[in-house]
């Protein structure tokens, strides 16, 4: 069915509504997806004539359609359609586009076309919604199958992030693996080789190599080895044959173009990528979990810096040199950073431990910035689960003109300065005509100041 033919076309489901397919969206080794008439509903068409393999694919979608995934982002089957025709139906909302666009506008535009599609701030709330919604499925035991950018559909305007995932044929337990064809550039090497089926370990390799082509623009296994090679070098990269581009040994492979992988990721992050392509190239389960991807990224989300030259407007992560690295612009005077603590009260250390002041006190590593005219709401830790959005905040700090306000949000907040330490019981201001008179350090404990207890530093 062609695209001119298809707004002639109509399709019934099986509960006898019509619709009309009027554009394709995209189209895989097992289907294609059309726009309807109706903007939030898209019409997922099985194209395979094996009648045994369609057999399957409708038993599989009719069983995805009793699960239990309304709290997900995914666009779920809600209907099969009408005989002789194989497929279904989804909901999704309108003003979506798939994700490969974002990824096109880097390759067509360089740095241009990444900052059109909302910069690294904007990239990394997309991958904390997708490493979020992932981590709930591998934590039922579910797999999402072909995880590529062609199934995963964004807002399409940059001021959104609204994130979903389309075309989930494949979604299985890792129990029961459903098998079928992986998308070519994101499937796993043990996939690529026919040694494995779909599992959680190859839905983390596929977020992986997204990850990475979304904040560097490159794809980790396409250095200038292979981009610069022969063709057959492309294979070998993608079965786990050749060092991928950020290899901490073998440099082979690097890559002079796209964005630097320490521009735009954590400590954190670039470890996490390290395992999964190294020690995880050849053993999958040594690739790190989707709930750890998600601590990552969170971590990576709370140091996100937005430059305020007006030629570059980037957003970066805050880093020693306190400037942009993309136009050396020094970082707008009058942020508040702040950093975590675990403090344990001498009390609670054992009688036969030789306790010194510094001992209680812990870094955790968690830092957040916060910028004039922005606000952070502060969760009990780094959430290192998909319910990281709904977990109770500890208390929201926002930076204004007029000072620091600090909204305890019905939470056991404790502001302490030198030896003074003050309950707050409601919204407070830290005065902007008192910032700097003092060089001491404020440190909000959250909890009983008597046992052991989270804290947060900062100077104002």
């Amino acid at each position: 069915m062609d695209a001119d033919n298809a707004k002639k076309r109509e399709v019934k489901d099986v509960f006898g509504h019509t619709y009309a397919l009027t554009e394709k969206m995209g189209e895989g080794g097992q289907g294609v997806v059309w726009k309807t008439d109706n903007p939030k509903v898209l019409i997922k068409g099985f194209t395979d004539k094996n009648p045994d393999v369609r057999k399957a694919w409708i038993n599989q979608i009719s069983w995805l359609m009793r699960q239990d995934l309304a709290d997900l982002h995914v666009a779920r089957p809600v209907a099969l359609l009408q005989e002789p025709r194989a497929g279904y139906v989804m909901e999704l909302m309108d003003g979506l586009i798939p994700l490969t666009q974002l990824l096109d506008a880097v390759v067509e535009a360089g740095f241009e076309g990444y900052l059109a599609g909302g910069g690294l701030a904007r990239r990394l709330k997309l991958l904390k919604k997708l490493s979020s919604t992932l981590s709930i499925m591998h934590g039922r035991g579910m797999l999402f199958g072909d995880l590529s950018p062609d199934n995963i559909y964004i807002s399409s305007e940059i001021d959104n992030t609204e994130l979903w995932l389309i075309d989930c044929d494949n979604i299985s337990f890792e129990s029961k693996p459903c098998r079928a064809l992986y998308t070519p550039d994101y499937g796993a090497p043990e996939l690529v080789r026919g040694e494995s089926e779909f599992s959680t370990v190859t839905d983390i390799w596929s977020f992986a190599v997204i990850t990475y082509r979304l904040l560097t623009g490159n794809h980790p296994f396409k250095g200038d080895l292979v981009n610069f090679g022969e063709p057959e070098l492309e294979e070998k990269a993608l079965r786990g044959e050749l060092p991928w581009i950020g290899h901490s040994e073998d440099i082979i492979n690097n890559s002079e173009n796209g964005i630097p992988l320490e521009a735009v990721a954590t400590g954190k992050l670039i470890k996490v990528f390290s395992e999964c392509f190294e020690v995880g190239l050849l053993d999958p389960l040594a690739r790190p979990s989707m709930a750890y991807w998600l601590e990552a990224i969170n971590e990576a989300c709370e140091r996100v810096v937005q430059c305020h030259n007006t030629s570059c407007m980037s957003s970066y992560l805050l880093n020693k040199s306190l400037t942009c690295p993309f136009c050396d612009e020094p970082i707008e005077a009058g942020y508040v950073l702040l950093s975590e603590y675990h403090y344990i009260p001498p009390s609670e250390f054992p009688d036969w431990h030789d306790h010194k002041a510094n001992d209680s006190w812990i870094k955790t590593g968690r830092a957040v910035i916060l910028q004039c005219g922005n606000n952070i709401d502060f969760s009990p830790d780094i959430p290192s689960l998909w319910n990281s959005e709904v977990i109770p905040k500890i208390a929201s700090f926002s930076l204004e003109d007029d000072g620091l306000w600090i909204d305890p949000l019905d939470s056991n907040i404790n502001l302490q300065r030198d030896k003074k330490n003050v309950p707050i019981k409601k919204r407070m201001r830290l005065k902007s005509e008192l910032r700097g008179e003092s060089d001491a350090w404020y440190f909000m404990h959250v909890g009983d100041i008597d046992v052991p207890h989270t804290v947060w530093r900062f100077k104002w």
